[in-house]
C-alpha cells in the first residue's frame, strides 16, 4: 500500500476513519488524524519508534489545499522532529532512520516558505528550522546553514512583521553558538525594522552574538514604547558590560524614567556591571 493510500485506521480507533485513504477525508477528519498522530509523538513515547508512515502522512497534510490542514501537519512535523532529537542519544539507529524519512519533507517545507498565508509561513520557519537541524552543545538546536541562508533572504522581502520576528528570533538564538550563519548582517538589518518583535529579537541578538559596535543602535530602544523591546535592549547592555561602560549615562537616564520595575532593575544591573568591568 502506498503512502497516499495509507489507512488512517492504523492511527485512529474511530470507526468513521476505517479503510479510508487520507485524501478522501474531510478537512476536519484530516486534522483529527494528524492530531492523533501528534499525540503519539510525545516524550512519553520515547521508547517506541514513530509510526513508519508518519512522515508520509505529514507530507500529505503539508500538500493539502486547506490551510488549517497544512498548519496541523506542520505541528506534527515539528513534533516528530522534537521526538527524534530526544531519542537520538538512547536509540541512535532508529533516530537516524526516522530523521532520514523526515528529511524528505524539507523540499516541501522550503516551498511552503512562500505560502500565501502568513501564519503558515511563520510556522514553516519554526518547523523547517527544527527539521533541518541537529543538536549542538548543551542541547542547542543547530539549523543547517543552507536553511538559515534561505531565512536571511526571506527576511529581506517578507511583508509580515510576525514572520520577520520569528526569523529574527531564530538568528538571535543561534548567534550565541555559531559564527557561520551571517547572523550579524541579519541582526543589523533587524535594527532598522519597525516591528516590535523584530526589534526585540534583534536587540537580544546584539548581546548574544557579542556585537558591541551595535550598542549605539540600542540606546533609542531603551525608550521604545514596547516593553519587550526595552527589556531586551537593557539585557543586551548587561551582556556586554565592558563595552557598556561608555553608555552609563544613557542607561541611567533610561532607568530614571523607566516605570516598569523589572526593566528598571535590569538597567540598574547593567549599570553596576558596566562600572565594574569598565574599571579593569
Amino acid at each position: 500500500m502506498t503512502i497516499a493510500l495509507v489507512v488512517v485506521a492504523a492511527l485512529l480507533t474511530c470507526p468513521a476513519f476505517q479503510d479510508r485513504p487520507f485524501s478522501s477525508l474531510s478537512a476536519a477528519e484530516k486534522r483529527a488524524a494528524l492530531n492523533e498522530l501528534l499525540k503519539g509523538l510525545s516524550p512519553n513515547t520515547l521508547d517506541r519508534p514513530a509510526p513508519a508512515h508518519a512522515a508520509g502522512l505529514i507530507r500529505e497534510g503539508l500538500e493539502d489545499e486547506d490551510a488549517n490542514v497544512r498548519r496541523t501537519a506542520l505541528g506534527a512535523a515539528h513534533g516528530l522532529s522534537y521526538l527524534i532529537k530526544l531519542r537520538a542519544k538512547q536509540w541512535p539507529e532508529e533516530a537516524r532512520r526516522e530523521q532520514t524519512a523526515l528529511n524528505a519533507l524539507i523540499p516541501r517545507l522550503t516551498i511552503m516558505l512562500s505560502d500565501a498565508d502568513w501564519r503558515i509561513r511563520e510556522q514553516v520557519v519554526r518547523t523547517l528550522g527544527s527539521v533541518d537541524s541537529v543538536l549542538g552543545p548543551r542541547g542547542a538546536v543547530f539549523t543547517s546553514a543552507d536553511t538559515l541562508k534561505r531565512f536571511a533572504t526571506m527576511f529581506s522581502t517578507e511583508p509580515h512583521g510576525g514572520v520577520r520576528a520569528t526569523i529574527m528570533n531564530t538568528f538571535s538564538l543561534m548567534s550565541e553558538h555559531r559564527t557561520d550563519i551571517g547572523a550579524q548582517a541579519v541582526i543589523e538589518a533587524g535594527l532598522n525594522d519597525t516591528h516590535p518583535g523584530v526589534l526585540q529579537h534583534a536587540a537580544s541578538g546584539v548581546g548574544r552574538a557579542k556585537l558591541p559596535h551595535l550598542l549605539p543602535r540600542l540606546v533609542p530602544l531603551l525608550k521604545h514604547p514596547d516593553r519587550g523591546v526595552r527589556l531586551d535592549a537593557a539585557v543586551a547592555f548587561g551582556m556586554l558590560p565592558a563595552d557598556s561602560a561608555a553608555f552609563i549615562a544613557e542607561l541611567q537616564r533610561a532607568a530614571d524614567s523607566e516605570l516598569e520595575h523589572p526593566i528598571k532593575q535590569t538597567l540598574l544591573a547593567a549599570i553596576r556591571l558596566a562600572r565594574e568591568k569598565g574599571k579593569r
